[in-house]
C-alpha cells in the first residue's frame, strides 16, 4: 500500500505542477496590462513624497484637489517598492506567485472536498480559461491566496478539520487593507456556519474575530461604508467595464456560460454529490458573477468545485486505466523543471534567446510617446489623452496632469460623459476640449478610431508626434 500511494502522490505533485506552470507562464509571457498597476504606483509616489495617505485627488487638472480616499494605499506601495527594486520583470515574478499559490490553495481545497487528482487538474484547467482576463496586477491580484486560504479552511473544517480556522482573523486584517473585497470572506463563512456540517459554534467565533479584524485599517470602521459607497458608485457602475454584466460573447464566455448551465445538468445524472454548503455558494456566486463581470473570479473558485466533483467518478475511472508517469523520482524531478521553465520567459531574459518575443507592455502603454513628450517640455497646456494611454502616463508623467484616472468614483457622471462624447468624436466634442482648455490631445489610434480620424480632418489641430499605437496632436 505504501509503494502505491509513493507513485500517487509522485502523479499527483506532476499533476499540480503542470498546472501551476501554465499559470505561471501565461502570467509572465502576456503583456503588462496598464489600466491597474500604474495608476497605484503613482499613488504610491504620492505617499512616499508627502509621507502621509493622500486626502484629495492628485492626478488629474479636472478634480485635483476635491475630496478622495484611497483605501488601496497598501497595494500602492507594495506595487511600487517591488517596481523599485525589480522593474516589471520583479512585478512580473509577483504576479505569477500570487496566481501560482492561489491554484495551488485550490487544489487542496479540491482534496478536502472529496475532488480526485484527475478531475481536480481538469477544472482548473477550466477556471485558467476563464479567470486568466482578470488577472492584471491589481490590489486584487494580492489577495488571491487569501481568497484561496480560505477556501481551504472551510473545506477543512466542513470535514471536521479546525485546524486553519485561526487563519481567519489574518485573513480578515490583510484582505481589509489590501483590497474592498473583504466581505468575500464573510459571505463565505456566514453561509457555512447556516449549511455547513463542521463546528459551527468554534467557525461562528473565528468568524467573529475576523469581523473586528476588519477595524484594523487606517479609515477603521469607515472602510466598510466606503466600500457599499464604491459598489453603489452610478459613475463605476455605469462606465467601469468589469462593472457591466457579462454577455456571452467570445470563446471564454462561451465556457463561462456553458459551465454555469451545464452543472445543473451534470448533478442530475451524476453518481456524485455535492455538499450542500457548495450549493449554496454556487447560487449565491453565481448570481454575483451574472451581474457583475468582476464578481466571475470569486464565482469561479466554487463553480469548478462543484464541477470536480459531478465529473470525478467519470474522469478517475478513465485516469485509473492510463498507466503513464509512475516513478515517484522522476516526476519529482519534471516537476522542478515545469515550474522552473516560466522563468526563461520573463519580461527581461526572453529576449535573450527569443528572437521575436512578445512585448513586455501592451500597446496600450505608450512608452515611446511619453518618452517624447518628455523630450518637448516647451508643448504647453493641458492635455487629454485616451483613457487606456491616461493610465499609464498618470505614473510616467506626472508633470501633466491627466483628464482622468482610473479610479471612476472620483469624477462626476457629467465628466464621464464628455470623456466619452471625445473619445468618439461625437457632435461637440472640439467644444468639450475648449472647455476644459485642451491644448494636446493623444489618441489611441486603434482604439479611438473615429477621434483619430476627426483630429486629423480638423482644422484646429496639426498632428506633431505618431507611431504604432499613439498619435499627439497639438492646436494649431
Amino acid at each position: 500500500m505504501e509503494k502505491v500511494s509513493q507513485k500517487d502522490s509522485g502523479q499527483a505533485i506532476l499533476l499540480i505542477s503542470a498546472v501551476i506552470m501554465l499559470v505561471l507562464l501565461i502570467d509572465v509571457v502576456v503583456p503588462v496590462y496598464p489600466n491597474d498597476l500604474w495608476p497605484y504606483m503613482r499613488i504610491g509616489q504620492e505617499i512616499v513624497r508627502t509621507d502621509a495617505i493622500p486626502t484629495t485627488e492628485f492626478m488629474t487638472y479636472t478634480q485635483y484637489g476635491q475630496p478622495a480616499q484611497y483605501l488601496y494605499w497598501l497595494p500602492s506601495l507594495i506595487f511600487l517598492g517591488v517596481y523599485n527594486l525589480g522593474g516589471i520583470t520583479l512585478i512580473s515574478v509577483m504576479s505569477a506567485a500570487c496566481l501560482g499559490l492561489y491554484y495551488f490553495l485550490l487544489w487542496r481545497s479540491l482534496k478536502h472536498w472529496g475532488a480526485g487528482k484527475a478531475a481536480s487538474a481538469v477544472v482548473l484547467l477550466l477556471s485558467i480559461i476563464t479567470t486568466v482576463s482578470a488577472w492584471s496586477v491589481k490590489p486584487q491580484l494580492l489577495v488571491l491566496p487569501l481568497f484561496g486560504l480560505a477556501i481551504l479552511a472551510l473545506a477543512r473544517w466542513q470535514q471536521r478539520d479546525n485546524r486553519l480556522l485561526w487563519c481567519l482573523p489574518l485573513i480578515s486584517f490583510l484582505w481589509v487593507n489590501l483590497h474592498g473585497s473583504f466581505v468575500i470572506l464573510f459571505l463565505l463563512a456566514i453561509q457555512a456556519v447556516l449549511f455547513g456540517k463542521g463546528e459551527k459554534k468554534k467557525l461562528l467565533l473565528f468568524t467573529s474575530i475576523a469581523l473586528l479584524a476588519t477595524l484594523l485599517n487606517y479609515y477603521g470602521l469607515g472602510v466598510w461604508k466606503s466600500m457599499f459607497s464604491m459598489v453603489n458608485s452610478q459613475s463605476i457602475r455605469q462606465y467601469s467595464i468589469e462593472w457591466q454584466p457579462p454577455v456571452n460573447s467570445g470563446w471564454r464566455m462561451n465556457i463561462f456560460f456553458l459551465m454555469l448551465l451545464a452543472i445543473p445538468v451534470l448533478a442530475s445524472f451524476s453518481k456524485a454529490r455535492a455538499a450542500l454548503l457548495l450549493w449554496v455558494w454556487y447560487v449565491g456566486f453565481g448570481f454575483m458573477a451574472l451581474s457583475s463581470v468582476r464578481y466571475n473570479l470569486w464565482f469561479a473558485a466554487v463553480e469548478i468545485t462543484v464541477l470536480a466533483l459531478l465529473l470525478d467518478p467519470i474522469i478517475s475511472s478513465t485516469a485509473k486505466r492510463v498507466h503513464v508517469f509512475q516513478n515517484r523520482k522522476l516526476n519529482i524531478a519534471l516537476s522542478v523543471v515545469l515550474l522552473l521553465l516560466p522563468a526563461a520567459f520573463l519580461p527581461s531574459v526572453r529576449s535573450l534567446w527569443w528572437q521575436n518575443a512578445l512585448p513586455t507592455y501592451q500597446e496600450t502603454t505608450p512608452v515611446q510617446a511619453v518618452e517624447w513628450l518628455k523630450e518637448h517640455p516647451q508643448l504647453k497646456g493641458q492635455m487629454w489623452s485616451s483613457f487606456d494611454f491616461a493610465t499609464y502616463l498618470n505614473y510616467a508623467l506626472p508633470e501633466r496632469p491627466q483628464f482622468m484616472s482610473n479610479r471612476f468614483e472620483d469624477f462626476p457622471l457629467s465628466q464621464h460623459e464628455e470623456n466619452t462624447q471625445i473619445e468618439t468624436a461625437a457632435e461637440g466634442w472640439e467644444t468639450v476640449l475648449d472647455k476644459y482648455d485642451v491644448n494636446l490631445v493623444m489618441v489611441y489610434k486603434s482604439g479611438d478610431p473615429d477621434l483619430a480620424t476627426a483630429l486629423e480632418n480638423s482644422s484646429q489641430w496639426q498632428e506633431i508626434y505618431r507611431d504604432d499605437a499613439a498619435a499627439i496632436f497639438a492646436r494649431k
